[in-house]
């Protein structure tokens, strides 16, 4: 596999993965929301050291957060102390989706550019969808209040908040029935998370990971995605450039 690494005049890497490179013309735009289209992970961040102090552990670090946070959440957790045994999905998740939620109503907000790269895009006339492990109600509300849901023709969540953040793999097949995509290779998905790179690439699609998530960038770029974003008017350009 051969890596092209570009760096640019604030020595930021961009990695370009030639074994995901095709023909096809990029048609779709899937995004992932928490720590892609949502700037959140200080919210992530503050929610899970309230969960290890809900457990009697200590709270990390930002950085440490970046490195060990995943997909399922629960190995968060065993990283950084807390004892399986201690775990319980239901109880877990009521405690952390109400102290997440008091959050989210004071903090919430878009990523740097997001409104105008949309705007962007659906003028090039891309079909945009949302995927992602929140829950569904939820998620079109956040969008709503974000003042972007009318951007997507398609938004996938969760039905429960009982669930470890994997069954997006059964999820992504909703999306493409629902955007009605025939070639697997037309379509771009970004997300912020090593598991979002896996996705796109066991479904075909052209991976692009974006920095300034729930995830360090260097997690990102030793998963070797097709597209390396460090903001989202880097989109434009790479798009542009098919």
């Amino acid at each position: 596999m051969f890596i092209k690494i570009h760096m640019n005049s604030k020595l930021k890497i961009k990695v370009k993965n030639i074994s995901e490179d095709n023909n096809m013309v990029i048609k779709y735009i899937i995004f992932d929301f928490n720590g892609t289209l949502s700037n959140d992970a200080e919210i992530g961040f503050k929610s899970c050291n309230h969960m290890l102090e809900w457990y009697g552990q200590k709270p990390v670090s930002f950085k440490r957060f970046l490195d060990t946070f995943t997909l399922p959440w629960i190995n968060f957790f065993l990283k950084n102390g807390v004892p399986e045994e201690k775990i319980n999905i239901e109880t877990h998740q009521d405690e952390y989706q109400k102290f997440h939620k008091t959050l989210l109503e004071k903090e919430l907000r878009l990523k740097d550019d997001v409104v105008e790269v949309l705007t962007e895009l659906k003028k090039k006339g891309f079909t945009l969808g949302v995927l992602s492990a929140r829950n569904t109600e939820q998620l079109k509300l956040d969008l709503s209040k974000l003042k972007v849901a009318h951007f997507f023709d398609a938004i996938i969540g969760e039905e429960s908040i009982y669930h470890d953040g994997t069954r997006l793999e059964k999820d992504v097949k909703s999306l493409v029935h629902r955007l009605k995509i025939k070639e697997p290779g037309s379509v771009l998905y970004i997300g912020d998370m090593v598991i979002d790179i896996k996705i796109a690439r066991k479904e075909g699609f052209l991976s692009g990971a974006i920095t300034g998530g729930w995830q360090s960038r260097e997690h990102l770029i030793a998963e070797k995605p097709a597209h390396f974003f460090e903001n989202f008017k880097e989109i434009i350009k790479a798009v542009d450039k098919q």
